[in-house]
C-alpha cells in the first residue's frame, strides 16, 4: 500500500498512475495519503485504468486519502476505459471487481474536482461490479466545483454540467452492487450513485447520502442518477435530494418512460404507500426502484421518483 502524498498533472494515482493491458490483483491495495492532480484522470488507487482488471486478493481495495483533480476524478479510479470484449462471456476487461465477503472496494476519502467526479470513479466506460456478498462502497463526500448549466447535445445526453455521483460521475458502463453513504454536491447532473448514466445499466444500487445541486443552474438532480438514458433497476434511495429544477427521488431527468416503481415518501417522513404505474416502452427504463428520501426543488419538474 501507499501512505505518502502523491501529486502530478494527469493520470495520477495513489498506487498506479496508469494500468494498461494487465490483470492486477492487489495483495495490499490501500492508499492512505492525499492524491492531487492538476489535470484529468486522478484516482485514490489508479489514475487511468486503461485496460485490464483491478481486483483485491484477501484484503479489499481501499482509499482513505482525499483526492483532488480537475476532470475524471475518483476515490478509487479517475478513469476506466472501454475494454476489448470477451465475446464468449460478454464482459469487459477494464473492470473493478469485488470478491469474497464484506466490502471489496471502499473509498472513505473526500473527492473533489471540477467535473466528472465520483466516489469510486470519475468516468467509467467499463464495469464496476460487486456481488451479493461483497459490495462496492463509498463513504467519502463527492464535490464538483463546476458552475456550468446543463446543455444537451444534438444526439442526446448532457455535454456540460458537474456530472457528480456517489459512485461514478459519468457512466457509460455497467454498475452493480454498489452503495453510497455520503453527501454528493454540484451544480447540474448530480446523482446519489451516478451523475450521468448514458445508455448504461445500474442495478442493485443503494444511496443513503444527501444529494444537492446548488446555484441558479441547479438541474438534473436525483437520488440514484442525475440524468439517465439507460436502465436503473432493483435500486433504492433514502437520502434527501435538493435541487432547482428536474429533481427526482430516483432520477432527475429520465429520457425514457418509467415502469412499475414505488415511492414511499410524499414530501415528508410519513409512509404513504403511494404507487406510480407507467407503461414501459422499448429502450431505457426505471424499474423496481424505491425512494424514501425527501425531495425538494425550487423550480419545475420535481417528483418523488423522477423529475
Amino acid at each position: 500500500g501507499n501512505n505518502k502524498a502523491v501529486s502530478g498533472t494527469e493520470c495520477v494515482g495513489g498506487i498506479l498512475g496508469t494500468l494498461a493491458d494487465k490483470d492486477v490483483t492487489l495483495l495490499s491495495g490501500y492508499n492512505l495519503a492525499v492524491v492531487n492532480g492538476t489535470g484529468k484522470n486522478v484516482g485514490g488507487v489508479v489514475g487511468d485504468l486503461e485496460s485490464g482488471t483491478l481486483k483485491p486478493n484477501n484484503d479489499a481495495i481501499t482509499n482513505s486519502g482525499n483526492v483532488t483533480g480537475v476532470n475524471s476524478v475518483g476515490g478509487i479510479a479517475g478513469f476506466i476505459g472501454y475494454g476489448s470484449w470477451d465475446m464468449v462471456n460478454n464482459v469487459s476487461v477494464r473492470t473493478i471487481v469485488a470478491s469474497g465477503t464484506n466490502y471489496g472496494v471502499t473509498n472513505t476519502g473526500n473527492v473533489k474536482g471540477v467535473s466528472k467526479v465520483g466516489g469510486i470513479a470519475g468516468s467509467s466506460q467499463g464495469i464496476i461490479a460487486g456481488n451479493a456478498n461483497r459490495s462496492i462502497l463509498n463513504i467519502g463526500t463527492v464535490t464538483s466545483t463546476d458552475t456550468a448549466a446543463l446543455t444537451i447535445s444534438d444526439t442526446g445526453g448532457p455535454v456540460t454540467g458537474s456530472m457528480a455521483g456517489g459512485i461514478v460521475g459519468e457512466n457509460f458502463g455497467q454498475i452493480s452492487y454498489v452503495t453510497n453513504e455520503s453527501a454528493v454536491s454540484g451544480t447540474a447532473v448530480v446523482g446519489g450513485l451516478v451523475g450521468l448514466n448514458y445508455s448504461s445499466a445500474i442495478q442493485q444500487g443503494i444511496n443513503k447520502g444527501a444529494v444537492t445541486s446548488t446555484g441558479s443552474n441547479g438541474e438534473a438532480t436525483g437520488g440514484i442518477a442525475g440524468y439517465s438514458s439507460g436502465i436503473i433497476t432493483t435500486s433504492y434511495n433514502i437520502g434527501d435530494v435538493n435541487g432547482v429544477k428536474s429533481v427526482g427521488g430516483i432520477v432527475g431527468v429520465n429520457d425514457p418512460v418509467l415502469n412499475t416503481v414505488y415511492d414511499s415518501k410524499d414530501g415528508g417522513w410519513a409512509w404513504d404507500a403511494k404507487h406510480f404505474w407507467y407503461e414501459a416502452k422499448d429502450g431505457t427504463s426505471v424499474s423496481t426502484v424505491y425512494n424514501g428520501g425527501k425531495v425538494t426543488g425550487t423550480g419545475e419538474n420535481v417528483g418523488g421518483i423522477a423529475g
